[in-house]
């Protein structure tokens, strides 16, 4: 093989990783990447703005994580709206001052 069948070769091995890791892609789907990445990072705001700061993360068996859903969808809620309610409500009944 030639040295020039050889960098032609190396060229079209490069450009089809570039093409599978989506480095190579159009402007259109480049800029649809840059909007969803924009997107999935979040600046607090919409938190600032219902006053949900604090992070709080459960671990639950799959049946459980299954009836909180359908019970928050039951009264048209979200599940974190539906969690803090009851996590509310449980609070109370302990007698603890929120």
């Amino acid at each position: 093989m030639s040295e020039a069948e050889e960098i032609d070769k190396h060229i079209a091995e490069v450009k089809a990783k570039m093409a599978a890791s989506g480095f190579n892609r159009t402007p259109e789907a480049r800029k649809k990447a840059e909007d969803v990445a924009k997107l999935s990072t979040r600046d607090g705001r919409a938190n600032r703005a219902t006053g949900r700061t604090d992070m709080f993360q459960v671990r639950a068996l799959p049946s459980i994580n299954v009836a909180c859903r359908k019970a928050a969808k039951k009264r048209n809620m979200t599940l974190a709206a539906w969690a803090e309610q009851v996590l509310k409500a449980a609070v109370e009944k302990e007698g603890v001052k929120l």
